[in-house]
């Protein structure tokens, strides 16, 4: 069996997970506030499940936006959710869901079905606006990887979510990014039969001719190109230890950029500018120039799936919210400043930027599965793009 150590999606989305819940519970005991209490429904729930919830920190208080009510614990976050009258505790990993059945726990990933039932008619009708008009082709092609025929393949579509075609075919592949000129395709597969590892591949952007790049006993994972097109940076743990290396685009001219690192294997980002950012193994996103110097923290903790903006001014990523026990997509200044969340609803990973810079496009488990969205990039008229059965993820926007 192929293993893919700290490299499936869904192994790091985990890894996220259980490490910021490491994180939130060995930071020193929260005191509860004097005067505080829990009344009604809350209360409800803090009787029933004590320890889970914690302690009172603040009063019950009111979400304008949307007329929730809250109430923060020394162990999480109360929230009454006028949506569906129900009441429920999250830790940030987990939730409990006063609801039909009584007192029932789940993943913050996961729903019941009786929540789909309530809640998903009335959401936000979020994937009936079209994407902007734009000139023909400035919005280019986007790459998902989906298991919609049982297999992991990378698929493309266009950007407004039509003509969704697979481009691999033999399963186990991942990821993927074209060329600056649209005509190559590189992407991360264990498909080869006499391998037991993942290397990179590369082939026409029509999804012919695919040629590996990568030929050893090691996992070769997350590849992308740099800004000219002449060199592909991905991790590997060749050395012993998870490292950032760069390497021609005919698979040549192999370069340890970030030596020893450790750090968990996760999608790497190059700017136009030449600045590589990726994922440490705190959930801070670093930063490293194109030779290998000036390594920097960029982006605070609980942060995970940089991607740069086209011009090189803005950064995209996912950050951990502890209210709402999940990941949203921010966009800061490539400095790391004025970072604003331009998503609510469930959790969302993998932000990619349109060619002009317009929109956004990630992944988002808002509805039942994962599927690919694209937005606005101040966050408004956020769009269902694929609309299928399994999931779709990973999204990159190309040219």
């Amino acid at each position: 069996m192929k293993v893919r150590k700290w490299v499936t999606t869904a192994t790091f989305l985990s890894f996220l997970l259980v490490l910021v819940t490491l994180a939130l519970s060995s930071a020193p005991p929260i005191a509860s506030a004097e005067g505080c209490r829990f009344v009604l429904g809350f209360k409800a729930v803090h009787d029933s499940i004590p320890d889970s919830v914690g302690d009172c920190l603040v009063n019950e208080h009111y979400n304008p936006a949307n007329g929730d009510a809250l109430q923060e614990t020394t162990k999480g976050l109360m929230v009454w959710r006028k949506a569906d009258n129900f009441t429920a505790f999250t830790d940030g990993y987990r939730s409990w869901v006063n609801g039909p059945f009584g007192i029932q726990q789940r993943l913050n990933t996961e729903r019941f079905e009786w929540e789909k039932e309530v809640i998903q008619p009335q959401v936000e009708p979020t994937a009936v606006a079209p994407p902007p008009q734009t000139t023909s082709g400035s919005l280019g092609k986007i790459l998902f990887t989906s298991n919609r025929d049982s297999w992991n393949d990378v698929f493309i579509m266009n950007a407004d979510g039509s003509d969704q075609r697979r481009l691999t075919t033999k399963g186990h592949s991942y990821g993927g990014a074209l060329s600056k000129d649209g005509t190559k395709l590189v992407y991360d597969s264990a498909s080869n039969p006499d391998a037991n590892s993942f290397e990179i591949y590369v082939m026409n952007s029509d999804g012919t001719d695919a040629k590996r790049l990568t030929g050893n006993n090691s996992q070769d994972v997350y590849p992308t190109w740099s800004p000219d097109g002449n060199r592909i940076a991905f991790f590997s743990n060749r050395g012993g230890d998870w490292s950032i290396w760069t390497m021609n685009q005919d698979g040549g001219d192999l370069n340890e950029l970030v030596r020893g690192s450790n750090e968990p294997a996760s999608p790497v980002a190059w700017s136009p500018n030449g600045t590589i950012a990726w994922v440490r193994t705190d959930l801070t996103i670093a930063a490293v120039n194109a030779d290998g110097k000036g390594q920097r923290r960029l982006i605070g903790q609980y942060s995970a799936f940089p991607a740069w903006s086209p011009d090189g001014g803005k950064i995209a990523f996912s950050k951990y919210e502890r209210a709402g026990g999940v990941f949203q997509i921010w966009v800061a200044n490539a400095d790391g400043s004025g970072a604003v969340m331009l998503t609510s609803r469930g959790q969302n990973f993998w932000p990619s930027w349109s060619p002009d810079g317009s929109r956004i496009t990630f992944a988002s488990y808002r509805d039942g599965n994962w599927e690919v969205y694209s937005m606005n990039s101040d966050g408004s008229n956020q769009v269902n793009l694929t609309k299928a059965l399994g999931d779709d993820k990973d999204p990159h926007w190309s040219r």
